[in-house]
């Protein structure tokens, strides 16, 4: 399967969320972030970044999937999977590959490689660790 057959047939598990998430407070501004399927710590608050003026960001890929991602470096328990593209890159100048959980294989988001490298991971596939 071509990169951009795989970028269309992502799957990805999202977990079931009946209420909205409530706003971050002050105290979770250094809080560490979790995957949500398995636990394992993925970054932090403190490791967040601006891109193009912003930490976050809601895109759509070709599929008119709408994703909220948040960009961070460093990460941990990641894996890098797939070959750089800049086919439909969200990010002028940026490749990307798919980001997934190390754990589990969740796909967290996609690591971006340009001017600089960073994480976009998805909102949803990230919780306040318990611990």
């Amino acid at each position: 399967m071509d990169i951009t057959s795989e970028f269309f047939q992502t799957e990805i598990k999202l977990k079931d969320k009946k209420k909205s998430k409530p706003k971050q407070s002050r105290s979770e501004s250094d809080s560490k972030l979790c995957c949500v399927i398995c636990g394992a710590e993925i970054t932090s608050n403190q490791q967040q970044l601006e891109i193009e003026g912003s930490h976050t960001h809601s895109k759509k890929n070709p599929a008119n999937q709408l994703f909220f991602i948040r960009c961070f470096m460093p990460v941990e328990n990641c894996t890098v999977n797939g070959e750089k593209t800049s086919l439909n890159s969200w990010f002028s100048g940026y490749q990307w590959q798919f980001a997934h959980c190390k754990n589990c294989s969740t796909q967290l988001g996609w690591y971006f490689t340009g001017a600089s490298s960073f994480y976009g991971l998805i909102e949803d596939q990230l919780v306040i660790c318990n611990n």
